[in-house]
């Protein structure tokens, strides 16, 4: 699987702040000098996050344009790009594939298929075994065989049977197989592809890859056996491959990441980043006690910077969230995280009792982006409504989408669904040169509302994230509650945009940094069981994720460690290392 050891092939190794990216464009930035045309340059990456900095990055420094920009790519647009006769497996495509499995098959073609429009057509459905019960923890099954290089049934049975973990134990092979025809039909019938197969197809010798001078892929650490597959045969083609990353980060062994093939992977040259230009002294000492523990590494060690140097940090360790209630507050530049998705939700809560807005993100699979607690649309919304208060005028989407959001009586009894149905609405409002200010809509569209009120009198919002017989521990109450903590919010930061505050799980925010981070320390079943009685490569991979939390920190850290709500909960042994 190596690609062959007779072009130059480097390793540019370093630790958490190390500068790995910096060092990839001092690299390019010579090479430009020296004649390289951008287009003889791929730049790569596992996440998307990571794209987006490298793109900001060579920007400012590199002075890209947009088109050189969108040529820096995650391995897996890298692969769409050349298979273009294919739609992707959308979330929209995962809800209709749940309804058509209740049927006979064979009836499937007799059915409309009716997918959602607004989804982002390149976002791949995530299964989980939390949203999607038992077919989740089956198509998690399914890829993670799949990022294991176990393609067809057989494959799949053979590593089921070999890997009874991540809750596996709770399906039975007829189950298996069963769902994984029916899914391959469904994705047949409807010339589908998912994540892994965009992969698996890429490797095809009809799939040919472009030659270049030089390939950058960053975050290496992450890559699964079919991922490394896939840049082994861009790395055939090109003449020079810089691989950048840092084993000690590399959590996701979970999803079929192999960190011995970054450790194994033959090279003329090994950079090792000697500095830390993030972690404080103690936090880059507490960051060294868990690092030291892992057993297999390729010996990344490195020093704080001189600046660091002279900057002790604060690290604390904290029971209750009312001790550092000063730093939780509008502007705060802060990431809030945990081993396991339940272990957010105190923050999260927290949060919202405070009126205070934050980013979150779960335990997807692929890293779906980052989504705050006011929703662009609430903000556009109330922007909107401002706008008219101030003698301006709105399109007619933005007023049906304004008028969809009023509180009972605002517009006249009966007209309400006439004016925000897209068949019904005046053709007025179909015209985007047309722009309606509050007398016309008042004098002409049947609104009711008092121009003069705020817009939490005038506007009440919807949350799929509202408590209901199905949803018990949903966050909000109700939808009263939902738009108190929106006004709450308001009267903070009437932008909404002031503070930014991350909630994750740990591998959520991997590759990210803030002034200040929260973890919560509890380590859950059966993570906890995997540090204390695993595998020498399953405990390296629990410090392995406590490291990529600690550092995190740009300032400072502090140790959430709350009560523990089981006995199989444990906190994570930061003072026996």
């Amino acid at each position: 699987m190596l690609d062959r050891f007779y072009r130059p092939r480097t390793k540019i190794i370093g630790g958490p702040g190390c500068g790995k990216t910096t060092k990839l464009l001092k690299v390019l930035r010579n090479e430009f000098s020296g004649g390289l045309k951008h287009d003889q340059v791929a730049m790569v990456a596992f996440a998307r996050a990571t794209v987006f900095h490298l793109r900001d990055r060579c920007k400012d420094e590199l002075n890209f344009s947009e088109d050189q920009q969108e040529s820096i790519k995650t391995i897996h647009s890298y692969c769409m790009d050349k298979l273009k006769d294919w739609d992707v497996f959308t979330s929209s495509h995962k809800r209709e594939f749940k309804k058509k499995i209740k049927i006979d098959p064979e009836n499937w073609k007799k059915i409309n298929t009716t997918l959602d429009d607004t989804e982002d057509k390149e976002e791949f459905a995530v299964w989980t075994e939390g949203e999607d019960k038992k077919l989740g923890l089956i198509l998690q099954l399914i890829g993670l065989a799949r990022h294991n290089m176990s393609g067809d049934l057989k494959g799949l049975i053979n590593y089921y049977n070999l890997n009874q973990s991540h809750g596996f134990d709770k399906i039975r092979e007829d189950e298996i197989t069963r769902y994984y025809h029916l899914y391959t039909k469904f994705k047949d019938q409807n010339n589908l592809i998912d994540f892994e197969d965009m992969l698996h197809k890429a490797l095809h010798p009809d799939i040919i890859f472009p030659s270049y001078k030089i390939l950058m892929v960053d975050e290496v650490q992450d890559l699964s056996k079919l991922e490394w597959k896939v840049i082994a045969k861009l790395a055939k083609k090109s003449e020079e491959f810089y691989m950048a990353g840092d084993d000690d980060q590399a959590i996701y062994h979970w999803k079929g990441c192999d960190i011995r093939i970054f450790q194994k992977w033959p090279c003329v040259k090994k950079i090792i980043l000697p500095h830390t230009h993030r972690l404080p002294k103690k936090i880059y000492t507490l960051a060294r006690r868990v690092v030291k523990n892992i057993e297999t590494r390729l010996g990344n060690d490195y020093e704080c910077s001189l600046a660091k140097e002279k900057e002790e940090g604060v690290l604390d360790t904290i029971t209750s969230m009312d001790e550092i209630e000063n730093k939780i507050k509008v502007g705060a530049n802060m990431i809030m995280c945990a081993r396991s998705a339940n272990k957010w939700h105190p923050f999260v809560r927290y949060l919202k009792d405070r009126g205070l807005v934050w980013k979150q993100k779960g335990s997807d699979m692929h890293g779906k982006k980052f989504v705050s607690s006011v929703s662009d649309k609430v903000i556009k919304t109330i922007k909107d409504w401002r706008l008219l208060q101030q003698g301006g005028g709105l399109e007619g989407k933005a007023v049906q989408n304004l008028i969809s959001h009023f509180k009972e009586n605002l517009i006249t009894r009966g007209k309400k669904g006439a004016l925000t149905d897209t068949n019904l609405c005046p053709e007025a409002f179909k015209n985007p040169d047309n722009k309606f200010t509050f007398q016309e809509l008042q004098k002409k569209y049947h609104v009711l509302a008092d121009i003069h009120k705020d817009w939490f009198d005038v506007c009440k919002f919807t949350s799929d994230r509202v408590k209901t017989h199905k949803k018990p521990n949903a966050l909000y109450d109700s939808a009263d509650d939902y738009n108190n903590y929106l006004k709450m919010a308001y009267d903070l930061d009437p932008t909404f945009t002031k503070t930014d505050i991350l909630i994750s799980t740990i591998h959520g925010i991997k590759g990210m940094e803030r002034d200040i981070v929260v973890m919560n320390t509890i380590w859950t079943w059966p993570s906890w069981k995997n540090y204390l009685a695993g595998t020498p490569q399953q405990i390296d991979e629990e410090l392995r994720v406590a490291y990529v939390a600690v550092t995190r920190a740009k300032h400072e850290l502090y140790l959430y460690e709350p009560m523990k709500a089981v006995k199989t909960e444990n906190y994570f042994p930061f003072g026996d290392l």
